[in-house]
């Protein structure tokens, strides 16, 4: 038997109402500040990233055994790491 719109509109609604929104983000209260630390955490990302690149580069490029193709590869996987 399949349930009608309106009954699985109802469970929806329900649901949605048992959601607990105390943990949401209010875009009300987002300060300058905010923005201020996620950008520097973004920031320091990248920079560890561009680090973690360069060394994971430099190692398994210096491995005799590896073919040249896989110190880019492995660089590039490692700093979205």
């Amino acid at each position: 038997m399949v349930p009608e719109e309106s009954s699985a509109a109802q469970v929806v609604s329900e649901l949605i109402q048992r959601v607990n929104l105390d943990g949401a983000i209010d875009v009300h209260r987002v300060t300058a500040v905010d923005v201020a630390l996620a950008a520097g955490v973004i920031g320091l990302a990248l920079i560890l990233a561009g680090f973690t690149r360069r060394w994971v580069r430099r190692a398994v490029g210096a491995w005799d055994q590896a073919p040249d193709y896989v110190a880019p590869v492995a660089a590039r996987f490692a700093s979205w790491g």
